[in-house]
């Protein structure tokens, strides 16, 4: 019996051959990375692509010192604001952003 191909490769293959704007492909996880750490200093950064390597789907963590005296949602825009072109190709993006001080009492209480 043949083995089933996820959708989401189906999507991209529909989407690489028959898309004439390569500029909009998927994002990738190294892209991803070059944005952010081009835009913030980076304590820190873990990003997990949750659409099987689709790339539809991300979760990043970042840490760094630009966040200090920011709140949640500053820093948020701030990453959306830097990503806005790579986040316009995906389905989902969610993110956890922490100043140093904060990533370290974030691990101490065993998260």
């Amino acid at each position: 019996m043949p083995q089933s191909i996820p959708s989401c490769h189906l999507i991209r293959f529909h989407f690489l051959f028959f898309s004439t704007n390569f500029a909009s492909m998927p994002a990738t996880i190294e892209e991803l990375e070059k944005v952010i750490r081009n835009s913030f200093r980076v304590s820190h950064l873990e990003i997990q692509d949750q659409s099987s390597g689709c790339g539809t789907s991300y979760a990043i963590v970042l840490v760094s010192e630009d966040f200090e005296g920011k709140l949640s949602l500053a820093r948020h825009r701030m990453v959306n604001e830097a990503l806005k072109e790579q986040i316009s190709q995906m389905h989902a993006f969610s993110q956890k952003t922490f100043t140093p001080k904060q990533y370290e009492a974030h691990l101490a209480k065993g998260n």
